[in-house]
């Protein structure tokens, strides 16, 4: 009896001309020339470095486990290495049809130096197909197109094209933000961002100079704010205008997110700011190589950027 295992990596990927129906194909054409009968068959959609639901099997079942070749087998060679040798302890034969080679516990030594050289060689051809796939992640980045994973706030993606274009309502709620964790804004300042954010004419948020006693409730009146808002109450102003993050009422730890970890933030409200401080700094201080400022980098990469969005 046999347990064949079949492996790819994604949904939409045939591994290189090796999709599961194949693989499993070839398995049981193989099985059935050496008169083995496959008894369970175990497929999966998921990486080769992490692959090791064949070892959950009752292994009494089985007196051999398939594999198309060590690849599906194992990207690791020391995951793959502490597989083998608790299969091969448990007495079953391990076969690895297209490369020819069957493993099992009275093999030549040649064939275990076999698998080990084999499980190298998928281990860095893993490597490999890891870096190709950062290579386009960053080329479909720099050209401005989704490269997998959740999108930015403050971007969506067109159609089948996967291009990046301007969220115009997700920015303008980046702009708010940005607005009340500033040193200075008034309630005219507010209201006008509120109502480009929630796309209606807002008037009721206001600051005060003075202090107010209404009943059990104390106000302090500013005309000006002079700190940044708290996240929180950042929050509680966008959800009282029925703002929503994704279908989701906005929280502080997501206000917070956004304006500490979402690069559309100094996308959006900083980069000329960025742009004067550098001028400046270039200005005053002619002996400073302000260009290899980290800083300043990352501005050129967010114009670059917003440019490309524009074209």
């Amino acid at each position: 009896m046999a347990l064949a295992y079949a492996r790819v990596s994604t949904f939409n990927q045939g591994d290189y001309g090796i999709s599961i129906d194949e693989q499993v194909d070839l398995i049981r054409r193989y099985a059935a020339s050496i008169g083995v009968r496959v008894r369970q068959v175990i497929t999966e959609v998921i990486s080769g470095r992490k692959n090791d639901s064949f070892m959950e099997v009752n292994a009494a079942k089985f007196k051999h486990f398939m594999f198309a070749d060590v690849s599906r087998f194992s990207r690791s060679e020391e995951a793959g290495l502490d597989m083998a040798g608790r299969i091969l302890r448990a007495g079953i034969q391990i076969h690895f049809v297209r490369n020819g080679l069957v493993l099992s516990g009275d093999m030549d030594e040649a064939n275990w130096l076999e698998f080990v050289r084999l499980l190298r060689e998928s281990e860095s051809e893993s490597r490999r197909i890891a870096e190709r796939v950062a290579a386009v992640r960053e080329y479909k980045r720099l050209r401005g197109e989704h490269a997998g994973g959740v999108v930015p706030y403050g971007l969506t993606t067109i159609g089948e094209s996967k291009k990046y274009a301007p969220d115009d309502h997700a920015i303008a709620v980046i702009r708010f933000i940005a607005l009340c964790r500033s040193n200075d804004y008034s309630s005219r300042q507010l209201n006008a961002a509120m109502s480009e954010a929630a796309g209606r004419r807002c008037s009721s948020i206001r600051l005060y100079d003075r202090q107010i006693v209404d009943g059990e409730y104390v106000y302090e009146e500013r005309k000006h704010n002079t700190e940044p808002m708290y996240c929180s109450d950042i929050a509680d102003l966008l959800n009282e205008y029925g703002i929503a993050y994704k279908g989701k009422p906005f929280t502080g730890s997501i206000v917070s997110r956004i304006r500490t970890e979402d690069s559309l933030m100094r996308l959006v409200v900083e980069d000329d700011e960025l742009a004067n401080d550098f001028e400046a700094l270039a200005m005053n201080e002619p002996g400073v190589d302000y260009q290899n400022d980290p800083d300043y980098a990352e501005f050129l990469e967010f114009r670059r950027f917003k440019q490309m969005m524009r074209s």
